[in-house]
């Protein structure tokens, strides 16, 4: 009897660590979104002599993504409640992946604006929604 209780206590030890996995794949979110967000501003003379924008004009395009991502940054942690940080975030990339596309397809001042005012609804929540997940973790007490 105390043999098959000994047997169903021990666990087999996972190559790879959950943790690990998750935290890498969120660095990486944050870093394509760290590029997604200022990659734009390295194209803004071609785009300007391309779509004849002025300096003012481009700036308020480029001001688009501010105002969502405010938004976002203040209520994206509230979004993992009702949904769950696995939603929360599969929404939002699906939200940066489209908008992303979608500037590949701009043909003027308004298509840029809307562009960014996407990217910055995408990327805002991000960052909250992934730091508000909670982290179910087993102390070394239960698994010993």
């Amino acid at each position: 009897m105390q043999g098959i209780q000994q047997e169903t206590k021990v666990q087999k030890k996972s190559i790879i660590n959950p943790k690990l996995v998750v935290t890498i794949l969120l660095c990486s979110l944050y870093f394509i979104m760290y590029l997604d967000r200022v990659n734009i501003s390295l194209s803004a003379k071609d785009m300007m002599k391309e779509f004849g924008f002025h300096a003012t004009e481009i700036g308020i395009a480029f001001s688009a993504f501010s105002y969502p991502y405010l938004v976002g940054q203040l209520t994206g942690g509230w979004m993992v409640k009702p949904w769950g940080a696995r939603l929360s975030l599969f929404i939002c990339g699906c939200v940066v992946a489209l908008s992303t596309i979608y500037t590949g397809f701009i043909t003027g001042l308004i298509t840029l604006f809307i562009a960014r005012l996407l990217l910055g609804c995408g990327e805002g929540p991000t960052f909250s929604a992934a730091t508000a997940a909670r982290w179910k973790t087993t102390s070394s007490a239960e698994t010993a």
